[in-house]
């Protein structure tokens, strides 16, 4: 090749590589964002991580990191649903856009996404979630909890959210929440490089701390800056908070009132930090022992697959009080009542005229109005 053609052949394959597509793709998918979604599970202290989230937005854009499309966090004890709850619709319906609207608002690198809900659409299609994931770069962060726990806490959760009356039979509770299922097999949809399984309990938390845990699957410290939610985030009801919920649930008491909802799920909820002295769980021991034996198999399997550990268990069995529950009296409900009256005058209001004209059952509507007098 002589030296005027060679010169001619370098101008142009300089043009070309300029201009080839293939280039703007390749730096595309260099500078793509980095995802981290966080799918709870349910009963994980997810409301207490997306209340820190949404708390320290300044701390985590100084680091590289956002939290996008958030409502904010005002109340202790509040619920949070996350900052994509809408995410499991987007999946099914392969909606791209409406993630690509969030992603193309924020300007950092890393960007941090969390919703329960991911949870159960992972269980239930993880195909159609690696599928709408596909092409990005993420990792997906799941605590998992003591299995028998777990299923205490979701039926605590299940009364205080979802309107459940009875909790008599837990196979279906079970089944709902059954993560050794969704996470053994899920490496067969998606790396399990891209698979992030952390464990709930203060025992094995980073520095015994859920914000430290968390910050620190995201390669971060928490310095003096941050800021920290007041009281408990979300927690479960105590007996007698709940069997007053169910009470109100055989009518649907604020079925169509979610700030109403709410607002009675803060005042039991803090009831119960408040009043949390007597101790008797949903699940007996000899329940939580058939539950561990039905499972102790996949538990192994499950240390092994994301733990690197098979000679001990996944989690410490501790003993459960067994004490018998009291029942709820009706000086436990006249306690209850008197407790939202001071806190919470109009929502009192609410529940008495609801006791009075919507309360179906004769029997709890006497109790109630009685525990008034």
């Amino acid at each position: 090749m002589s030296g005027y053609t060679a010169k001619i052949w370098n101008k142009c394959k300089n043009i070309f590589l300029r201009y080839n597509p293939l280039n703007k793709i390749n730096k595309n998918l260099d500078n793509k964002q980095q995802l981290y979604i966080h799918i709870g599970m349910p009963k994980t202290g997810s409301s207490a991580i997306q209340a820190f989230l949404a708390l320290n937005e300044s701390y985590l854009l100084r680091h590289g990191f956002s939290y996008p499309n958030h409502t904010g966090f005002k109340q202790a004890f509040q619920t949070s649903a996350g900052n994509v709850a809408d995410m499991a619709k987007w999946i099914e319906n392969g909606n791209h856009q409406a993630i690509n609207v969030i992603l193309s608002k924020t300007s950092t690198k890393n960007v941090i996404l969390s919703s329960e809900i991911l949870f159960i659409v992972l269980k239930n299609q993880p195909e159609k979630f690696a599928q709408y994931l596909q092409g990005r770069n993420y990792k997906i962060i799941c605590y998992i909890r003591e299995f028998t726990d777990l299923i205490e806490s979701c039926i605590n959760q299940q009364v205080k959210n979802h309107y459940r009356v009875d909790y008599s039979n837990v196979d279906n509770v079970v089944a709902s929440f059954d993560y050794y299922k969704c996470l053994i097999k899920l490496d067969s949809h998606i790396n399990i490089e891209n698979i992030i399984v952390k464990k709930y309990g203060n025992e094995y938390f980073y520095k015994g701390n859920i914000y430290t845990d968390f910050m620190q699957t995201l390669g971060l410290e928490l310095d003096d800056s941050v800021v920290y939610p007041e009281k408990v985030v979300n927690p479960s009801l105590n007996r007698d908070a709940l069997e007053f919920r169910i009470i109100l649930n055989k009518s649907f008491f604020a079925k169509k009132d979610v700030d109403l909802k709410y607002r009675l799920n803060g005042i039991l909820a803090q009831y119960s930090v408040e009043n949390n002295s007597e101790v008797s769980p949903l699940l007996n021991q000899l329940s939580r022992n058939a539950l561990n034996s039905k499972y102790a198999s996949k538990e192994k399997e499950l240390a092994v697959k994301y733990f690197n550990d098979s000679d001990c268990e996944l989690f410490h069995k501790k003993p459960v009080c067994d004490k018998e529950y009291g029942g709820f009296t009706t000086g436990k409900l006249s306690k209850i009542l008197a407790f939202i009256e001071h806190n919470d005058q109009g929502l009192y209001e609410e529940i008495i005229d609801f006791t009075k004209l919507k309360l179906k059952n004769n029997a709890d509507r006497l109790r109630m109005l009685n525990a008034v007098k």
